[in-house]
């Protein structure tokens, strides 16, 4: 009878044990359900900002010298500077490559873009000349390359 007793309580043990366990992986289960579904939520809520510090690509280097300054390091320093104040006001931010001499196509530079699902992509310069200020460009109609249309509405 001693022995029946021992069986019965390891038993319930084991059955506690295994219950135990079914019910941590449950939660666990549940808890990354609803970590994926808040990201997704923050990303449908934040916009998007894909920063392209430009040069070097595959037309120019953007590594000559001018005043002791190359544009490529420009560009980087302020890409950087842009990237921290956007996530500061919760942006997400892209960047079109990780260090500041890597070298990336400007199709590859879009195609990163419209791979992130950016709304809005800055490409930045700093072109070497007697003048000052900015120049923006912005597409002001679709295009036609000769075998897609582009950008969308």
């Amino acid at each position: 009878m001693f022995c029946k007793c021992r069986d019965n309580i390891s038993r319930a043990i084991i059955s506690i044990i295994i219950c135990i366990f079914f019910t941590v992986i449950f939660l666990i289960i549940v808890f990354i359900r609803h970590t994926a579904t808040e990201l997704v939520q923050q990303k449908r809520n934040s916009k998007i900002v894909c920063i392209d510090p430009g040069h070097p690509t595959e037309f120019n280097s953007g590594m000559h010298h001018v005043r002791g300054l190359r544009e490529v390091d420009i560009n980087w320093l302020v890409a950087i500077k842009l990237r921290k104040e956007l996530e500061s006001k919760g942006i997400i931010v892209v960047m079109t490559k990780k260090q500041v001499d890597e070298l990336v196509s400007n199709p590859k530079r879009s195609i990163i873009a419209n791979n992130a699902d950016a709304d809005l992509m800055i490409r930045l310069h700093c072109d070497a000349g007697p003048s000052n200020g900015y120049t923006i460009y912005y597409p002001n109609r679709i295009g036609y390359d000769g075998k897609k249309y582009g950008p969308s509405k």
